[in-house]
């Protein structure tokens, strides 16, 4: 794609939305500084591109590193990692604007910068044929190899990491798809296969391995779910045996009170705080978790919470979103100084865990688009299914229609439960007709925002249902201004 008649940005095969932002800044500064040399067309790689240039660079650089390589007119911004190519792109720009016009080129034949993005990065066993697709910034010291996987390249990769003397700690298997998870020296590595698209996932982080658990003391009550009604948002309030909570998601700014009250209607401790076992928070979107920052900032002294359980993406992976979306990372670890310091603990597909009877499988982060692309902060959302009692619950988020298709190509008949929480609010473009029939749910939640019930969009999620077999519609919007409750023994 020439962007210019002095110079051209070259992308890599599938280039991913972040990169168009990268050449397009680069693109501006190019053209402000006027560096190219009448006559001549300077080529820019922007990262692994299929010139042999680009190719043989990256062959020598390790999983994080990143540089800018430049060999006759054409400069090479390599690196597997988006945010090492930001860097990179940064530096560019910077070395641009520091050039007189009049220079015949800003980077000498043979110039080389090079750094790594982790300095603690591992040396690894390499996986064995299969390839690369790339490299992906999960934050919090970890990062993600993303490979085309080949049938058996998940047992033979892990044989390679307890040959190099790592230590499985956990294991768990749901419908082919596997994890396995080692440490050895500090180190963590999460190895995920997903035999139906072909993707071996290899995280790393130097973060030692836990699970959340809770155990409740005495049982005084029965489990209770209520579909919170929220104007602007999602909630949801899980009552546990013991008269404690699990909370996931919290509504908007305006919706923090209407939490309170659903606490009132459900405690039956009546304790001077709300007893908060775990605080979910599915994504990043202001209209699930800025109701706890107002929380925060209002009525901490009304809760006790225990842990947050949550996985973000890192503000590397989310260039080109808009501003709200990456607001999360900022604003957030004030409302966990504000609750008293709780526990974070970030969830990763496969794990299982037990709160008290609640047994939790992480079906689904935003580290399993990668493989794809990624440039919508609704599938970001963790995807949860619950056991409580026998009743499987089926918490999406707000994710799309492919991260459904994720979910299909790795679940298929195993998504099947009893109450489902329909993504995105109801609307169309969450889920789609497919997911919704390995669903096949007898009970359908829609938390929904302001009255939408009439349109068509949300007339359309219910035709889907409907034809997944599922009749029993629960909504909360502007007609029905109550919360829903749902009795789970």
């Amino acid at each position: 794609m020439v962007e210019d008649i002095d110079f051209k940005i070259v992308y890599p095969n599938i280039p991913i939305q972040k990169y168009l932002i990268f050449g397009e800044r680069i693109r501006l500064a190019l053209e402000s500084a006027e560096v190219c040399k009448a006559g001549e067309l300077l080529t820019i790689f922007l990262g692994n591109c299929s010139d042999s240039l680009s190719q043989s660079i990256h062959s020598e650089l390790s999983d994080t590193e990143y540089g800018i390589f430049c060999e006759g007119n054409k400069i090479v911004l390599a690196g597997f990692l988006a945010a090492g190519i930001e860097r990179d792109c940064q530096r560019f720009i910077d070395d641009i604007s520091n050039v007189a016009k009049d220079a015949e080129k800003f980077y000498p034949d043979g110039f080389v910068f090079r750094e790594k993005y982790y300095l603690w990065e591992p040396t690894l066993p390499a996986p064995e044929f299969i390839s690369k697709i790339g490299v992906y910034n999960c934050g919090d010291d970890k990062y993600s190899l993303c490979y085309r996987a080949v049938k058996g390249a998940f047992e033979k990769y892990i044989k390679a990491l307890t040959d190099a003397s790592f230590l499985v700690v956990a294991q768990n298997a749901v419908n082919f798809n596997t994890l396995c998870v080692l440490e050895r020296d500090g180190l963590t590595v999460y190895v995920n296969y997903h035999p139906r698209r072909c993707v071996l996932n290899i995280s790393v982080t130097t973060r030692a391995y836990s699970l959340p658990s809770y155990t409740c003391e005495k049982e005084v009550c029965g489990y209770v779910l209520a579909q919170v009604w929220v104007k602007i948002g999602m909630g949801y309030v899980i009552r546990l045996r013991d008269g404690s909570f699990i909370i996931i998601d919290s509504g908007h700014t305006i919706d923090s009170e209407r939490i309170i009250e659903t606490l009132n209607q459900l405690d039956v401790l009546k304790k001077a705080k709300f007893k908060i076992t775990a605080w979910i928070i599915t994504h990043a979107h202001v209209d699930h978790y800025n109701g706890i920052l107002m929380l925060a900032e209002k009525y901490s002294d009304q809760f006790d919470v225990r842990q947050f359980i949550y996985n973000i993406p890192d503000d590397s992976e989310t260039v080109g979103y808009q501003v709200l979306d990456k607001r999360f990372n900022h604003v957030f670890p004030k409302a966990l100084e504000q609750f008293g310091n709780p526990s974070v603990y970030k969830p990763h597909t496969g794990e299982k865990f037990d709160l008290d009877d609640i047994h939790i499988e992480v079906l689904y982060t935003h580290e399993d688009m990668f493989s794809e692309y990624l440039n919508e902060m609704n599938d970001t959302s963790t995807v949860l299914m619950m056991t409580i009692k026998s009743n499987k619950i089926l918490f999406a988020g707000d994710i799309y229609s492919r991260g459904a298709d994720i979910l299909v190509s790795y679940y298929e008949n195993n998504l099947k439960c009893d109450y489902l929480q329909v993504p995105h609010h109801g609307y169309q473009n969450g889920g789609n007709a497919i997911f919704y029939k390995y669903c096949a749910p007898k009970v359908a939640m829609i938390p929904m925002s302001g009255t939408v019930q009439g349109k068509s969009s949300i007339n359309k999620t219910i035709g889907d249902l409907d034809v997944a077999g599922c009749r029993n519609i629960l909504v909360t919007n502007q007609d029905i201004v109550k919360n829903i409750l749902i009795e789970l023994d």
